[in-house]
């Protein structure tokens, strides 16, 4: 079994720790998994591994391929930043499959109270979920710095915003402050609120046709603010060209 073998294995299987081992000696960041053609960059980035992500880049950086490798694409033109906006849901429907069959149906039904598993077991998901989100705003934050496209398009037209409105991938903390990546993405200097996908959808109404209030609050007062940026560019640019006159 080859090291490249061995490595693609540990990073598709989220083995932080072989991975890592097997990156302490010299490999490619570039080599592609021949079963889906994709860079462990993708596949860290599936499981929101930003050690593993970091790591990565660091070695394509030392051999000069850290765009190509940001880059990189699925077999679908998902890019990494795609497959972060989006967030790892798997683990969250799986917790919720396992909050479903703590149910009590006597004591649900009947009485209308919630087991104390049951209970337990929702804090269990929220955590995932939450976890998940956090993680996956850290990824896109990542990502940006070191290059990634934000305005990129997978094979249905997508961009990273259109991912993160789909997946509804934005939450209040404790405080009330957003986090997840869709707020990451918002605030980019260079995020195109108006790219329309292959449906003619902007990231604005695939939230809404998800039915994912807060992410549609969050972009449509994105949206606003950026018209009211614009408006007052405009009307400092007046008022200079005046006084230049004057």
């Amino acid at each position: 079994m080859s090291r490249d073998y061995e490595l693609i294995q540990a990073v598709k299987e989220n083995d932080t720790a072989g991975a890592l081992t097997l990156m302490s000696h010299s490999f490619d960041p570039m080599i592609r998994d021949n079963e889906k053609d994709e860079t462990l960059m993708i596949m860290a980035a599936r499981h929101l591994n930003l050690t593993l992500m970091y790591k990565l880049y660091d070695a394509a950086k030392a051999k000069g391929v850290e765009e190509l490798l940001i880059k990189s694409r699925t077999l679908t033109g998902m890019t990494p930043l795609m497959i972060a906006a989006r967030g790892k849901t798997s683990s969250f429907e799986q917790a919720e499959e396992e909050m479903k069959g703590t149910v009590h149906a006597d004591k649900t039904i009947e009485d209308g109270i919630f087991s104390d598993a049951y209970i337990q077991n929702v804090v269990h998901v929220m955590n995932i979920h939450m976890e998940n989100l956090r993680a996956s705003a850290a990824c896109a934050h990542f990502l940006l710095q070191a290059g990634a496209d934000i305005s990129a398009q997978d094979i249905n037209g997508d961009t990273p915003l259109h991912h993160a409105a789909r997946a509804g991938n934005v939450y209040r903390d404790q405080n009330g402050i957003l986090q997840g990546a869709l707020p990451v993405l918002l605030s980019h200097p260079t995020v195109d609120f108006f790219k329309t996908n292959k449906e003619g959808e902007t990231p604005f109404y695939t939230a809404l046709h998800e039915r994912n209030c807060l992410a549609l609050h969050v972009i449509g007062k994105a949206m606003k603010q950026a018209r009211q940026n614009i408006v007052q560019q405009a009307y400092t640019l007046l008022k200079n060209a005046e006084r230049t006159r004057e």
